[in-house]
């Protein structure tokens, strides 16, 4: 479906991109792997994405909600992200039907009826926990209490996922 209207709309996007002043991208392989910037490299500016640090740092004042999730989930993974498709969180699903411990998954989006009918298909309700949408601080106190961040995705629409460097 992309790709069709990608050609329909390709002529006016080569001529938004010529008229640019300048074209930011945030990592060289979306140069690399999006052949209508080729013919505009000389105008391209390479700025990496960043994030605001003293969000994601573990607080004080975090410690009691993050030891309460290491007491009731000894084994927690943790994902973050809008919940469709190519975020891969169907995969990630039935990976957790082999892997030990507790999966929260934080996001909102179309694919969640998809996610929870998987969930239940495979047996997992008890060992899976699709979070919703939640505030910084929730989100930082459950990557605080992971053992491991997944990054489940599947797809090159999937450039540069932000949240693992939020993660760290």
């Amino acid at each position: 479906r992309q790709r069709r209207l990608g050609r329909l709309l390709s002529p006016l996007l080569q001529a938004m991109l010529a008229r640019a002043d300048a074209i930011v991208v945030s990592d060289p392989t979306i140069l690399e792997s999006t052949p209508a910037l080729h013919p505009h490299r000389d105008r391209i500016a390479l700025i990496p994405y960043g994030i605001a640090l003293d969000r994601w740092r573990p607080r004080a004042e975090d410690a009691p909600a993050v030891d309460a999730l290491k007491a009731r989930h000894p084994i927690l993974f943790v994902a973050v992200g809008r919940l469709v498709g190519y975020k891969g969180f169907d995969v990630l699903i039935e990976a957790m039907a082999q892997a030990p411990g507790h999966l929260v998954i934080i996001g909102e989006g179309d694919e969640r009826p998809r996610l929870e009918a998987l969930i239940a298909a495979r047996g997992l309700q008890s060992r899976i926990t699709l979070l919703g949408r939640q505030p910084p601080q929730a989100i930082r106190q459950h990557l605080t209490a992971a053992t491991a961040f997944v990054l489940p995705s599947i797809s090159a629409a999937e450039t540069f996922g932000l949240v693992q460097v939020e993660a760290m």
